[in-house]
């Protein structure tokens, strides 16, 4: 979990584009006159905004109640529509362990005047499916400055969280299996005969041993064809004249002979 608390009139670098685009909301929350002095126009812009926005908005009381939320909120709530939150609070649509979490940060932005940005946390559905939420809260002030109550926005991001976690995943398989990657680096001793190779210790190693010692390297074996014809003859001139004529008649790359 998350969080990224500021004092009022101190914003941080952590505020979101969502939280600069509902920073004026409190204002109209408290003072619905607007400047022209038109209060029904004003709250038909507010009733407007609220209702459009993709995500949970919500303002409460000084006892976190309440007082105005979108159709999200109260899909999200369980409630049958947004008119049915107004004074009620969240102990009365979640679990008490729940209901209580919200009601702490309620109080901090309430009686210490606490900006909360950008807080991530699990909320469970009422289906029992857990969704991360993002949160921030505002304290509602009055033209005396007093905090009369909060706004809120939240919106969720869960599956922004879910790739998150797959990428957080990934990384961590790629840093395990770039851990476990052996390779060989600068001169290896190679005997100009018989090919066999000097560690650091001075023993000699045929090349196949001592390049799977080092690296993640397997090994088959089999036989060139320079190395057919001197070892086996009879064998490597009958193979090295099937595969003319498979050529011949149209057929594939030649293949190792069959030793």
């Amino acid at each position: 979990m998350q969080t990224n608390d500021q004092s009022r009139g101190e914003p941080g670098p952590g505020e979101s584009s969502l939280f600069g685009a509902f920073s004026g909301l409190s204002e109209l929350v408290g003072d619905r006159r607007g400047p022209d002095g038109d209060g029904a126009h004003s709250h038909a812009v507010l009733r407007a905004l609220v209702d459009h926005l993709p995500v949970l908005v919500y303002a409460k009381d000084v006892e976190c109640r309440f007082i105005m939320a979108n159709d999200e909120v109260a899909r999200a709530m369980g409630a049958g529509s947004a008119r049915d939150l107004i004074g009620k609070t969240d102990s009365d649509f979640y679990p008490r362990e729940q209901a209580d979490e919200f009601l702490e940060d309620d109080l901090r932005v309430l009686r210490e005047g606490i900006t909360i940005i950008n807080k991530d946390e699990p909320r469970r559905t009422l289906a029992g499916e857990t969704r991360w939420i993002l949160t921030t809260k505002v304290p509602l002030r009055d033209g005396d400055d007093r905090i009369i109550g909060l706004v809120g926005v939240s919106k969720d991001i869960t599956d922004r969280k879910r790739l998150e976690d797959e990428r957080d995943r990934y990384i961590k398989e790629l840093r395990a299996a770039a851990a476990n990657v052996r390779t060989l680096r600068g001169l290896l001793p190679i005997c100009a005969h018989c090919n066999h190779i000097r560690d650091d210790a001075g023993y000699w190693h045929r090349v196949e041993h001592y390049v799977q010692k080092h690296t993640h390297a397997e090994f088959s074996h089999g036989i060139c064809p320079d190395c057919a014809r001197k070892l086996y003859p009879e064998a490597a001139s009958r193979f090295e004249a099937e595969e003319r004529k498979r050529r011949r008649d149209g057929g594939g790359p030649p293949e190792a002979a069959p030793i």
